[in-house]
């Protein structure tokens, strides 16, 4: 009995330590379907729209591994205020600018972080920011290609469930409905 815990505990732990660093559309111009990918592009998890057969995108379902948490839109007259669940934390989410999809606050653990859009010839980057510390760069991977996602870490350990949310927004804004 004692193995098998060891087993799994072990096995828990190399799970979780696999970092995301890749989110990439499912289909290729379907953007209700992702998949997550570390840096050996093993697939780690998904993020599924709850309701696959319609066009409403206000729910969404997160899976990686064992570990599993929603997304849904807080408010339908406020179509730009989300909240995260993933286990037993809670993540909101809302413009820092109303009516502006370029710019985000990110609530977390009693500590705000930015979201923002960084004007780039090359293509499309976002930096994740708190205290005016870039903790990440999101990038496409081709050319103004909407469908595949890149993670690039300035910080040694960065928080899975910012990255999951970062993500989301970066793939949510950044591709067509």
């Amino acid at each position: 009995m004692k193995q098998f815990l060891v087993i799994f505990l072990l096995g828990f732990h190399l799970l979780s330590a696999q970092e995301i660093s890749i989110l990439r559309a499912f289909y290729a111009n379907d953007f209700r379907d992702w998949l997550f990918y570390d840096k050996k592009e093993n697939e780690l998890g998904t993020l599924r729209t709850r309701w696959q057969l319609t066009k409403d995108y206000s729910q969404w379902d997160i899976r990686l591994g064992e570990l599993s948490g929603s997304i849904v839109l807080r408010w339908h007259d406020h179509p730009n205020e989300w909240e995260i669940r993933i286990l037993d934390d809670l993540i909101t989410i809302e413009p820092t600018w109303p009516g502006l999809k370029d710019s985000w606050r990110i609530h977390y653990q009693g500590k705000t972080y930015y979201l923002n859009l960084i004007p780039d010839p090359e293509g499309i980057q976002w930096t994740l920011e708190q205290d005016q510390t870039i903790l990440c760069n999101i990038y496409n991977v081709y050319y103004m290609d909407s469908r595949e996602w890149e993670v690039k870490r300035d910080q040694e350990k960065l928080d899975q469930n910012l990255v999951i949310t970062s993500l989301f927004l970066v793939s949510f804004y950044s591709s067509p409905k």
